[in-house]
C-alpha cells in the first residue's frame, strides 16, 4: 500500500511542482538516517518522501497530520504525529518509537522547527530531535533545505493556507542535501547549515540540472 500512495503522491506533487533535486547522493543508501530539514509548507513531507531514494518515516505536528486533507495521505506514508509539548507521556512514546525505527536502519526526516514559517524565514531549531538518537548508535544527520516554496498554495504566505489558484503553475522547487553531519552537532548549529543551503539553493539555475528524479 506504501508504495501504491506514493505514485499516486508523486503525481500530485508532479501536477503542482517543478522540483529540482540535488545532492541525492549525499544520502546513505543504508542503515539508520536522520534527515533534518526547514517548514514551509503542509506538504514538505510529502515533496521529500516522492523525491528520496530511501523510503522515509517523518515526524508531522498532530495538528497539521490531523487536517483533513493530510491525514489519509499521511496515515498510508507512515508519518509519525506528533503531539503537543503539554503531553510529556505522548511526547516520550514518539521518541521511543523513533528510537526504535533508528535502531532497525530505517530513515526518520524532522522538521526541528516544530511549525511552518510564517514569514518565510527558519525559527529557532528545537533541540529534541537530538534527543531521539540513541547514545549507542551512529546515526548520520543529513541537512536538506526546501527552496522557493514561501508563497505557494500549502505555505502560508496568505496567512490561512486553503485551495486557491497558485501564483505560478507549475510551482518551482529546489530540494538540496548537504554532507551528513555528526549526532552530536547542535541544534543552532544544524539550522546554520541549511541556512547556507538556502544561499546555495538560490545559485544553481544551470540548464541541465536535474528537473525530477524518478525512483
Amino acid at each position: 500500500m506504501y508504495y501504491l500512495v506514493r505514485i499516486f503522491t508523486r503525481i500530485f506533487i508532479r501536477l503542482i511542482y517543478r522540483v529540482r533535486v540535488y545532492g541525492l547522493d549525499k544520502l546513505p543508501k543504508t542503515g539508520p538516517l536522520m534527515l533534518v530539514a526547514n517548514h514551509v509548507t503542509l506538504v514538505d513531507g510529502f515533496l521529500l518522501a516522492v523525491h528520496s531514494p530511501r523510503k522515509l518515516r517523518f515526524l508531522m505536528a498532530e495538528e497539521i497530520y490531523n487536517r483533513s486533507l493530510i491525514k489519509p495521505w499521511a496515515k498510508f506514508l507512515g508519518f509519525i504525529p506528533v503531539p503537543l509539548a503539554k503531553n510529556p507521556g505522548a511526547l516520550k512514546e514518539v521518541y521511543t518509537r523513533v528510537q526504535a525505527l533508528l535502531r532497525a536502519g530505517e530513515a526518520v526526516c524532522i522538521f526541528p522547527e516544530g511549525k511552518l514559517t510564517t514569514n518565510g524565514a527558519m525559527t529557532e531549531f528545537k533541540k529534541g530531535f537530538l534527543r531521539m538518537i540513541p547514545d549507542d548508535l551512529e546515526v548520520p544527520i543529513v541537512p536538506c533545505h526546501l527552496g522557493l516554496l514561501w508563497g505557494s498554495i500549502f505555505s502560508l504566505y496568505y496567512k490561512t493556507i486553503k485551495l486557491r489558484k497558485p501564483r505560478n503553475y507549475p510551482y518551482p522547487v529546489i530540494i538540496n542535501f548537504a554532507d551528513p553531519m555528526p549526532k552530536d552537532i547542535s541544534a543552532s548549529e544544524a539550522r546554520r547549515r541549511i541556512a547556507e543551503l538556502a544561499s546555495d539553493s538560490l545559485k544553481k539555475d544551470a540548464p541541465g540540472d536535474k528537473i525530477f528524479t524518478d525512483h
